[in-house]
């Protein structure tokens, strides 16, 4: 079963084009479509924010520079730090 990340640029968000700009230079520098960066990059977060809801009940969270350039990295800061709550 493949799953499909959709990623979407939005002017409704203040922070559209601070997160934009890294993503469309990740692609190019990789030769690929965004969608494709994202699912690769990301792929860990459906479960790693799964396990923080559960333990926190949080529901919204905000991808930054820092999770653009290391997910793996921030998302398991963010999962360890779900469980000191």
């Amino acid at each position: 079963m493949s799953r499909t990340i959709d990623y979407y640029f939005t002017l409704a968000s203040p922070w559209a084009f601070l997160g934009h700009r890294p993503f469309l230079d990740l692609a190019a520098a990789q030769n690929i479509p965004v969608r494709d960066l994202c699912a690769a990059r990301f792929k860990d977060f459906q479960f790693g924010l799964r396990l923080i809801s559960q333990n926190t009940g949080r529901q919204e969270f905000t991808v930054d520079a820092d999770a653009v350039d290391a997910p793996d990295k921030v998302l398991s800061d963010w999962v360890v730090a779900s469980y000191r709550k």
